[in-house]
């Protein structure tokens, strides 16, 4: 049992490790391909959609087959949370903040951690450009929820839509 599966003890599912770090899975969290990863986690682990949905919370099965058949997709911080969270796949591995059943690493998983995150969306190896606009070096990044009223309250609309051309107004809404 890895250092991982034994934090994670006592959640419902956790995903394998020789499913989460095969080049598929790898792939698929680098570019937050939901459909693909419920697919891997429902054929490889083997999970039903039933207990993909019930280890997600606040998913039913049926939006479990409908992200897998690429009807719905997941764009919301929070639902992306709950899915590292229930699946238990390290933050990093989705861009996400680490998750509170990671724990401190080990040194090697720290170093392997550093790697995957240095490597880019396309599986090449070549380090990824980081933005630089509206970075502050040193603050930590929040993640406020637009379905939440207190943070919807406090930023404008223009915040949480920033669509440039008429298709992708159409994928923000």
């Amino acid at each position: 049992m890895s250092e991982r599966e034994a934090r994670r003890s006592g959640y419902p599912l956790t995903i394998p490790d020789r499913l989460l770090h095969s080049e598929d899975m790898k792939r698929a969290c680098r570019r937050r391909d939901f459909s693909e990863i419920f697919r891997l986690v429902n054929r490889r682990a083997p999970a039903s959609y039933a207990a993909i949905a019930a280890a997600v919370t606040k998913m039913t099965s049926a939006r479990v087959g409908d992200v897998i058949r690429g009807d719905r997709g997941i764009r919301s911080v929070a639902v992306m949370e709950r899915i590292a969270d229930g699946l238990g796949i390290p933050g990093h591995m989705l861009d996400l903040p680490e998750r509170p059943w990671e724990g401190t690493p080990s040194p090697a998983a720290a170093a392997q951690n550093q790697d995957y995150a240095s490597s880019s969306p396309d599986g090449s190896n070549e380090p990824l450009s980081l933005p630089t606009t509206g970075v502050i070096s040193g603050l930590p990044i929040v993640h406020v929820d637009p379905s939440n009223s207190a943070d919807a309250m406090r930023y404008p609309k223009s915040f949480w839509f920033r669509c440039t051309s008429m298709e992708e107004s159409r994928s923000c809404r």
